[in-house]
């Protein structure tokens, strides 16, 4: 209906051809308990439900820290990583062979010697998640709703791969029984270059180190963690950081590559 009007195809001309659709398609559960249908007020737009359920702010913040486009396909990706970030591979582990799925995640850890070696890495996970998004769509026994979900994990990654340009990485990390996410954003532009890790550990709950370089090439550490357990462990990784760090001469910044290296 609105392309063959000629209007834009968006957000809002999709919900008011919805609104005006004389034929009012509508979907009900026929149970031992169906008593008919009634009337319910919505209350609020189905608009401003959406942009509240994407925590909109907070999402278009973020995407545009990371000079990303702010569609609605990626504010929705943005939401899931700041609300539950290992959430897309607990799920891509499930839909191939776990063994295979784990492999690209060990990559991604390993590559964390350089920039180009990560940004590689999360190319080749985002072909890989393309190819098992084509196996569920040419797979007759798969629903619409398996074919939405796996479109959505698609773009999800395909946001990470988009982010790991900006020098900023979502890395998978496979515990025991479950998977989480450290984020490691590298700046290494500006008077002081830094490189901000933090993650969420079941164990230690959530755990963030930032790494400032002075002028005269000293490493500064920042730790926060919600428990004396948790500082602690970072504490002693720290420590163990700037025993292995030579100081860089005076006037000599610290590389995007030792960056990288550090929050290794």
């Amino acid at each position: 209906y609105v392309m063959a009007s000629s209007a834009e195809l968006t957000l809002e001309n999709l919900l008011s051809a919805v609104r005006s659709d004389k034929r009012k398609q509508l979907d009900y559960i026929l149970d031992d308990s169906f008593a008919g249908v009634d009337k319910v007020e919505a209350g609020k737009s189905i608009t401003d439900q959406i942009q509240k359920a994407f925590g909109k702010e907070q999402a278009v913040s973020f995407l545009e820290q990371f000079h990303q486009q702010v569609t609605l396909s990626n504010l929705i990706s943005a939401n899931n990583m700041m609300t539950d970030a290992s959430g897309v591979y607990r799920e891509l582990a499930k839909k191939d062979s776990e063994e295979e799925f784990e492999r690209y995640c060990d990559e991604i850890s390993e590559s964390m010697t350089d920039e180009s070696s990560l940004q590689s890495s999360f190319e080749r996970l985002e072909r890989y998640t393309s190819n098992m998004l084509e196996k569920v769509m040419m797979n007759p026994e798969n629903t619409l709703l398996d074919v939405r979900a796996m479109q959505s994990m698609f773009k999800q990654i395909r946001l990470t791969s988009s982010l790991a340009k900006e020098s900023y990485y979502q890395i998978p990390v496979k515990l025991e029984e479950d998977y989480t996410v450290m984020n490691v954003h590298v700046k290494h532009t500006g008077e002081n270059p830094s490189g901000e890790i933090e993650m969420d550990y079941a164990e230690y709950g959530h755990l963030k180190a930032t790494y400032l370089f002075d002028e005269d090439g000293n490493i500064n550490s920042n730790l926060q963690g919600q428990s004396g357990e948790a500082y602690a462990l970072l504490e002693n990784v720290s420590k163990r950081l700037e025993e292995a760090y030579t100081p860089k001469p005076r006037g000599e910044k610290v590389s995007a590559r030792e960056l990288c290296q550090i929050a290794k």
